[in-house]
This record gives structure tokens, C-alpha cells and sequence, in this order.
């Protein structure tokens, strides 16, 4: 059966109202915080996501079948806002189902973030969403960043942290399409974000495990708040956000 969409209740809010400026709250308090659903992986550091006013909701979720089913059905309702994927998704093969739900749900302004997975992110993107990505480095010594991209500019990425290093364990990955690109370095794409009808798929690298040193897990965890939503437009207030984005950063 194919999975009704309903329009996320944050979907107004997120994209399509310019927040007022006095819902600003000082230099280090979030404009917007995030919840999120978690398709299960690494246990996430909760002091960091609550510094950022950022959550998840409920208990992780097995990324199977029925999984991404209630993942889905969780954000439709709210409060959650995207859907999270950590690497155990690397481990399910999802039925044809439940990939054209996934595409659909996306089409129709749903957002979903997907970690590094060891490797076996690639052929999970690739047979999910159509794909043609290629494996990176691969590196848990932090030997590797990458930087913010041009195309960053103008996006929700622009005031983003300069580098992000490669901690344990990061995948970057290669046949990114260009304009998808928003984090990359010499081993190649870091952070990517995929339109797909007016949602989102983004990637991250990290699988959001360990290592590193306090800054280098700050700057994936800022990522992290201030790159979810690919709610992309014009620059009205030339701040280098985007007006979409305005809502879910650190002021404007």
C-alpha cells in the first residue's frame, strides 16, 4: 500500500514564513531548534544537541520496512521535524515499496539527513534514491577536512563551520553531482544536499561516533543544526542565508 503524505505540520513554518527578528534570543541561542526521529546508529551526544536547543524524539528506530513507515508517520504528525539516519541502515535492504514511499515523501517537502554507515552508505543512496555516488576516503584519524564548498554560498551552509575533519569514522564519497556539493576535500565530498521535488536528501560523512577533538565534534554538530533543511531561495537581507534558512539558524 502506498504511504499516504500529509503535509508536515513544521512545513509551513519551516518554509514558507520569514520568522520575526525578535524571536531571536542572543548570539549563541538557536533561532529554531530541531527534533528529529532517529533511524538507529551511533547514540548521540544529547549535551551537544540540547546546547543547540535540538532533540530527538522518541527512542531510535529499527531502519527497516515498518521503521521508516513510522519514521515518516512521526514526522507527518510532529513534533519531529526530519528524519535522521545512522548507520545501521546499512544492514536493511528496503522493499521497492517502501523506496517509492520514501521518494514520495521527500517530493512532497520531507527532509531526511543520512550518516556515514562504513561504507555501506553508498549503495544504500545509490538504490534508494537513484543515485550514481562512488566511495571516498575513508578515515577515523582525522587526516582528512573538508571544506566549505562555493556552493555553499547563498544557503543555510554559508555561515557554517570553515572545515569539518574526518573523525571516527567519516566516508567521503565522489560523483557528487556539482551543485549538490556543500563540504569537500582532497578525499573527496563531505556533506552533500540533493533536492528531490521541494524536500531534501543531505548526507553527512560522520557517522557520529567518536574521536576528535572537542571543536572538530562542534563543527559536525553545527552541521548538523544549521544544515537540515534544504529550504533554498533568494538572499533578500544579503546575509549569505537564504531566506528559507532563515528560520533555522543562529538569527539572521
Amino acid at each position: 500500500m502506498f504511504f499516504n503524505f500529509h503535509w508536515p505540520k513544521w512545513a509551513a513554518t519551516a518554509c514558507r514564513l520569514a520568522l520575526p527578528a525578535v524571536l531571536f534570543l542572543g548570539a549563541s541561542a538557536p533561532a529554531y531548534a530541531l527534533k528529529f526521529v532517529y533511524l538507529s546508529g551511533h547514540g548521540l551526544d544529547n549535551t551537544r544537541l540540547a546546547a543547540r536547543g535540538d532533540s530527538q524524539v522518541g527512542g531510535a528506530i529499527n531502519p527497516d520496512d515498518a521503521g521508516w513507515a513510522t519514521a515518516m508517520a512521526a514526522v507527518n504528525a510532529g513534533p519531529a521535524e526530519f528524519i535522521l539516519v545512522g548507520e545501521n541502515s546499512s544492514g536493511y535492504n528496503l522493499s521497492a515499496t517502501t523506496k517509492a514511499n520514501m521518494n514520495a515523501w521527500l517530493s512532497a517537502g520531507g527532509h531526511i539527513v543520512w550518516l556515514g554507515a562504513h561504507g555501506g552508505e553508498v549503495s544504500k543512496l545509490n538504490a534508494n534514491f537513484g543515485l550514481s555516488l562512488t566511495s571516498g576516503v575513508m578515515d577515523a584519524s582525522a587526516a582528512y577536512t573538508a571544506t566549505k564548498h562555493a556552493n555553499a554560498s547563498g544557503t543555510q551552509y554559508a555561515n557554517g563551520p570553515a572545515s569539518l575533519a574526518t573523525l571516527n569514522l567519516t566516508i567521503f564519497l565522489k560523483n557528487v553531482p556539482t551543485a549538490d556539493i556543500r563540504y569537500e576535500g582532497s578525499g573527496g565530498v563531505a556533506v552533500f544536499e540533493h533536492k528531490v521535488g521541494i524536500g531534501s536528501l543531505t548526507y553527512y560523512g560522520w557517522d557520529f561516533c567518536c574521536g576528535g577533538t572537542p571543536a572538530q565534534i562542534d563543527a559536525w554538530y553545527d552541521v548538523l543544526h544549521t544544515g537540515f533543511l534544504s529550504c533554498q531561495g533568494a538572499d533578500s537581507d544579503a546575509d549569505g542565508l537564504s531566506d528559507g534558512a532563515e528560520v533555522n539558524t543562529y538569527g539572521t
